[in-house]
């Protein structure tokens, strides 16, 4: 029975202290971290992702956050375009969107190619699908993603060519 409640009390003390740990080394904020962990999610409940940006100077972490924030500002209003059906202006804002070093380049890329889609636009549509992969800026599975939409625009594309000509 003693040894039991040593044991328990034992591990008190050791949860006890890594608790204490944990709290002294995570309330230094951000100025002692080497990377700052950004990850976030669209209002239509989209996964954006997480990027860990070097934290070198607050000037550089000021303009990182600006820079996504004015990507996540041409997002919502390229959506909000979209829903209106005013694709070129949709267009214009997820390619602003697009831009940016640090913004969110999957999810503006993805939406830009959409609306190039809706815009009978399947050329600019692939060319960015594409530009996407080569760049390396999708998972596996946004890689997957964009070749089946590179292949549904393919046979958008053809089917536009044959209504074209008259077949």
């Amino acid at each position: 029975m003693k040894t039991r409640s040593l044991v328990i009390t034992i591990g008190f003390l050791i949860a006890s202290f890594l608790i204490v740990l944990l709290w002294f080394s995570g309330s230094r904020g951000t100025k002692m971290k080497k990377s700052l962990t950004v990850g976030k999610i669209d209002n239509e409940g989209i996964f954006v992702g997480e990027r860990n940006l070097k934290v070198s100077g607050e000037s550089k972490l000021d303009k990182m956050n600006k820079e996504i924030d004015d990507s996540w500002g041409n997002i919502r209003l390229g959506n909000q375009y979209s829903k209106e059906g005013q694709y070129e202006k949709a267009a214009e804002a997820f390619s602003k969107a697009y831009l940016p070093r640090h913004g969110e380049k999957a999810l503006a890329g993805f939406k830009l190619a959409e609306t190039y889609e809706k815009l009978n636009r399947y050329d600019d549509a692939i060319i960015q699908l594409k530009q996407m992969i080569q760049n390396r800026e999708l998972s596996e599975l946004g890689i997957q993603d964009a070749k089946g939409m590179i292949s549904r625009l393919l046979a958008a594309k053809a089917a536009q060519e044959r209504q074209g000509s008259g077949q």
